[in-house]
């Protein structure tokens, strides 16, 4: 094997969740020829991916394809020694979820991306041992959405309205450093959209550093970013 590609379709949007050649193979067009094969040509459907800046020559394959810059995603880590832990907020923070929080999930997630997760999150709620799903409430009032991985990955994360995307993520914090007692060597990793400046700020003031920049790309706008923290960046 010297190559292999593979995409997510979820309604009317494909995303490149994979696509990788042999460092020996690469520049013999086994790249071009693999998205080729799985590519979605159809009326109205979006085409995404993300990738690591310094790949040039990844970034200007995609654009052959009419991919162009979306936003950028700041990858960034922090220790759980390094964790600066949020002062608590109002939010009410649901752990027990029900069909009709994930049914909420999903129409949230149409608003503000065009298109749910639904295989994922169903995936991800029954895998509970290495998933937890959080959905937050203001006067018992859904307003957002998060998951923690066992790994400390803290994303997805959707919010109703930008207003509560700060609390949510303070909520999302505390949860994670309640799940990872102090003195555990897990940390903490997050993907933040450049467009989504208050969460950059706020989880830079909570401890976390920038360790990488990916390139978002589309040929299409994808939703509201500042309302949304991504998933796996082979999922989004």
């Amino acid at each position: 094997m010297v190559g292999f590609g593979a995409a997510i379709n979820r309604g009317r949007h494909w995303y490149l969740a994979w696509l990788f050649v042999h460092p020996r193979y690469q520049g013999r067009g086994i790249g071009r020829r693999l998205l080729e094969r799985i590519w979605r040509e159809e009326r109205g459907v979006v085409h995404s991916l993300a990738t690591m800046t310094y790949n040039q020559q990844a970034v200007g394959l995609y654009s052959r394809f009419g991919l162009v810059p979306e936003a950028l995603l700041t990858l960034m880590h922090v220790s759980r020694s390094s964790l600066i832990i949020p002062p608590p907020t109002k939010l009410e923070v649901v752990r027990d979820i029900r069909p009709a929080d994930l049914a909420w999930i999903n129409r949230l997630e149409k608003e503000i991306r065009g298109f749910p997760h639904r295989e994922e999150w169903n995936h991800w709620h029954r895998d509970c041992e290495f998933h937890r799903i959080l959905v937050f409430r203001s006067r018992s009032r859904r307003v957002g959405y998060g998951m923690l991985t066992r790994r400390g990955h803290l994303f997805p994360i959707g919010v109703a309205r930008r207003s509560a995307m700060r609390a949510v993520l303070a909520e999302s914090l505390r949860f994670a450093a309640a799940s990872h007692p102090e003195g555990s060597e897990a940390g903490f990793t997050i993907a933040c959209p450049s467009e989504n400046r208050e969460a950059y700020r706020f989880l830079h003031a909570s401890g976390f550093r920038n360790e990488q920049m990916l390139l978002l790309m589309s040929d299409a706008p994808i939703g509201d970013l500042r309302r949304y923290i991504p998933a796996n960046l082979a999922v989004f």
